[in-house]
């Protein structure tokens, strides 16, 4: 957070340029906030993920949800994922695929 100015140093009778550096306390709150924010909008979307997930019925899709998409945060990916209930990497992509095709349907005809 360190920032410089330039002031101008009339000791010898005319303007001469003096750089200063120091920290810069506008431009770290701005920074603050701006991290705040987005900190406040990550956690609500974590939230919206995590109920999605839960409002899944069936038990292995539901699994496999909560494992890539929530517990992945240690770079689970679909091929660690088949690997831990025993199905190939593509059947787990389609398995997601399809739930999403069909949320995002069933989401569409209540609206």
């Amino acid at each position: 957070m360190l920032g410089n100015d330039v002031i101008l140093d009339y000791s010898k009778g005319y303007p001469m340029p003096q750089s200063i550096v120091g920290f810069d306390q506008e431009k770290y709150e701005r920074l603050q906030e701006r991290d705040l924010k987005r900190k406040e909008r990550l956690e609500k979307e974590c939230e919206e993920v995590e109920h999605y997930v839960e409002g899944i019925k069936d038990a292995q899709l539901h699994n496999i949800f909560r494992m890539y998409y929530i517990d992945g945060v240690n770079a689970v990916n679909q091929t660690e994922v088949a690997k831990m209930i025993h199905l190939e990497r593509s059947t787990i992509s389609k398995k997601i695929d399809r739930y999403l095709q069909l949320s995002h349907k069933s989401h569409e005809s209540h609206i």
